[in-house]
């Protein structure tokens, strides 16, 4: 993660916006809070799948909320 945000900041981006699956976001996010200012420049996002599967998620709870 380190490697990537020096590699990222050398080529001229001002962040890091990664990608994941979910135990890997979940084990990356806590390594970049326990080193807030080592890895201030990276910001991660659960994958696709993952943004997806709790949004239809959320939608099933509404939705059976409402009968």
């Amino acid at each position: 993660m380190e490697y990537m945000q020096t590699s990222m900041i050398d080529m001229g981006m001002d962040h890091v916006h990664l990608c994941m699956d979910m135990q890997l976001f979940a084990v990356t996010k806590q390594v970049s809070w326990h080193h807030l200012e080592r890895f201030k420049y990276v910001v991660v996002h659960p994958g696709g799948m993952h943004i997806i599967q709790s949004f239809l998620s959320y939608i099933g709870k509404i939705m059976k909320a409402q009968r």
